[in-house]
């Protein structure tokens, strides 16, 4: 593991290039360091601190610093392209869309949010609100962002016009996630709000307790966001509602990362947190013919729940050396069928197994024993098969039954 030691504040850009990750840092300077290593490639010094996070593309580096300035810069080497002064400092983190770069100014009393061109740095546009150190997002033709006079804008990437805006009761320092046509953003009002990507009408907002500076994280049908009341929020994303929230030693200002079904954050109680995806339970049972004839096909039953409620995968080994592959997705807790012939004479064992949309996967079931040939009737078209099929959620109660019964 690589190691660069310096005695500063490092901002750290999750965009990486092929060779190295920039990062800007509290002695004024933007570094470019070696991904596998950690070694010092270049680096840039600006007139104060760099608390903005570098945007990077293959060819250059845009970067804003508390001198004022937002830097163009050579990926490869750290040498400047171009450079475009602000009334005042910028931490905002641009947004790079249609060879456009948009930022925002926390200046208060002047334009403070700007469209440059990416190539050159020219102004296209600037539109005026009440100071800005959230980082606007670019989805098709609108640009959304927070401000200090207490609004989330959505203006027109093109020239700048306003399209709406949503009056919080505080400051939005927090930069705004938009997904399925909706904008998520905090504020230090002590709300997360959800509004409508369109038309900016509130859908839900969900109150913390404290100031939300945080940036929320959507994943999976879920919102992630910190709080200064020191917790971490699982949000549902459709209606606010609390599927968990954890407390950590102080509050949160970090935004959360979310990867391979596990959330990341950051507290200021120096610690990073990691919450893990947990694989489903171990299957039911699988429920179907004990018995039967080779060369005749059986219908089998099975299902899984996911504790965090994720869609699961089922896989049915026959026994034999065969399975019928991962079958899904299935809603935790429903109900799933596979079938399958066998070609000879034998006893074999029934399993199934689960796994979520991460790939995380569960035990295996317990074995259904199945001989052939069969030593009792077989009807796979009984009145409990048909009442199985029309009521899955029955599955754990019929199976037993039909057990007692030895059907």
């Amino acid at each position: 593991m690589g190691l660069f030691n310096r005695q500063c504040y490092i901002f750290i850009s999750s965009n990486c290039g092929w060779q190295g990750i920039r990062v800007g840092s509290n002695d004024k300077a933007v570094y470019c360091l070696d991904a596998n290593s950690g070694s010092l490639l270049w680096k840039y010094i600006t007139g104060d601190a760099v608390s903005s996070s570098p945007t990077v593309t293959d060819e250059k580096v845009y970067i804003g610093s508390n001198d004022n300035n937002v830097y163009c810069l050579d990926a490869d080497n750290g040498n400047l392209i171009w450079t475009y002064s602000t009334s005042y400092h910028v931490s905002s983190a641009p947004a790079l869309a249609n060879n456009s770069i948009y930022f925002g100014s926390r200046s208060t009393f002047s334009d403070n949010l700007f469209c440059l061109n990416a190539d050159n740095g020219t102004q296209i546009w600037n539109f005026t609100t009440g100071g800005i150190h959230s980082s606007p997002t670019v989805i098709d033709d609108k640009l959304y962002v927070g401000s200090y006079d207490n609004n989330i804008y959505c203006l027109n990437t093109t020239n700048g016009s306003l399209i709406w805006n949503f009056t919080t009761d505080d400051d939005v320092f927090s930069s705004p996630a938009v997904a399925e046509g909706k904008v998520y953003v905090g504020s230090y009002d002590n709300n997360v709000y959800c509004l409508n990507a369109d038309n900016g009408s509130l859908i839900w907002n969900y109150t913390t307790g404290g100031g939300v500076y945080s940036s929320p994280a959507i994943a999976d049908g879920k919102v992630f966001v910190g709080s200064n009341d020191n917790d971490i929020y699982c949000l549902d994303s459709n209606n606010g509602n609390l599927i968990w929230s954890y407390t950590s030693g102080m509050e949160i200002w970090s935004s959360p990362a979310v990867a391979d079904g596990k959330v990341y954050i950051g507290s200021h109680d120096g610690k990073v947190y990691a919450f893990g995806n947990n694989p489903p339970n171990k299957p039911n049972k699988p429920y179907g013919p004990k018995s039967g004839d080779a060369g005749e096909h059986y219908l089998y039953w099975s299902l899984a729940e996911d504790p965090d409620g994720h869609d699961v995968y089922l896989l049915f080994d026959w026994g034999d050396g065969s399975n019928s592959g991962w079958i899904g997705p299935i809603k935790s807790g429903d109900l799933e069928k596979a079938g399958y012939t066998w070609s000879e004479n034998g006893t074999y064992e029934i399993k199934v197994k689960a796994k979520d949309i991460y790939d995380a996967e569960s035990n295996w079931s317990d074995p259904l024993t199945v001989t052939m040939p069969k030593n009792k009737p077989v009807s796979t078209n009984s009145i409990f098969i048909r009442f199985l099929e029309n009521h899955p959620r029955f599955f754990p109660i019929l199976r037993e039954i039909l057990e007692r019964l030895q059907i």
